[in-house]
């Protein structure tokens, strides 16, 4: 069952690539840039030496590329080659040359404590084992290395009828759709994989609020919505009921 998950997962994303590549091109706009730099690196105390950072289901490529911008050395994992072909490219129009690997999130195959930070966005509603795939990335974060996560219910609304209401109908009044789409294969059931992710049905960012501690992680700060600071206005209005959450934690 999970090597059919993980080839569900992998199918998704690699014929995906091209449409969030282009969707991610105006987040390359200077303010916006900084603004997710500034909500990245907030609670790291910077030095003169780059961070090592991991960029954990880079897709795009947007977090490793902006975060090499930043001076520091990134190494970037997908488990969609398409992906990563699209990330490389996104890196070489901004001039810098994060690491990139195809590889699962959950097996990762670098030396423990090898990173200041671990970053991922849009990821971990995707993981197919997350208890198994946080315990991984404890295991190589260095000692009070930090783990940035921004993720949102992005199909919660599809198991809880009252909250579905919600964003069909705020999606109604502004003329959008809760969520584009860039799958651009020919498998239909691919886009139902999400019925089978443990997190895509479980409300955050409380459940991670209350799991990560039981993996050796403090919890520094939850923000419990983004949208007003990441997002431009089209995005706030069709996103309204699937709030942007950031966690950051804290390898103890």
């Amino acid at each position: 069952m999970k090597h059919d998950i993980k080839e569900s997962i992998q199918e998704r994303w690699e014929h995906s690539a091209k449409g969030y590549s282009d969707g991610i091109q105006q987040d390359f706009d200077t303010k916006v840039v900084e603004t997710w730099q500034n909500l990245i690196l907030h609670h790291i105390v910077l030095t003169d030496k780059p961070l090592e950072i991991l960029d954990v289901g880079t897709g795009p490529g947007y977090f490793a590329t902006i975060l090499s911008m930043a001076g520091h050395n990134v190494t970037a994992i997908d488990c969609a080659k398409n992906m990563l072909e699209e990330a490389k490219i996104n890196a070489d129009m901004h001039h810098v040359y994060p690491k990139f690997y195809q590889m699962d999130s959950h097996l990762l195959s670098f030396q423990p404590e090898s990173f200041d930070m671990i970053v991922s966005r849009n990821v971990t509603w995707t993981l197919y084992d997350p208890i198994h795939a946080f315990k991984q990335w404890h295991h190589v974060l260095k000692p009070g290395g930090k783990l940035v996560i921004f993720d949102a219910n992005w199909h919660l609304h599809q198991f809880e009828p009252s909250l579905y209401k919600k964003v069909m109908q705020g999606c109604k009044e502004n003329e959008a759709r809760p969520s584009e789409c860039a799958y651009q294969g020919n498998n239909p059931k691919v886009l139902d994989y999400y019925k089978d992710m443990p997190l895509a049905r479980i409300q955050r960012p409380k459940w991670d609020e209350e799991t990560l501690p039981q993996l050796g992680f403090e919890i520094i700060q939850i923000q419990p919505c983004l949208n007003a600071v990441v997002y431009n206005i089209q995005d706030q209005m069709k996103y309204e009921h699937i709030p942007l959450f950031q966690i950051v934690a804290q390898k103890v």
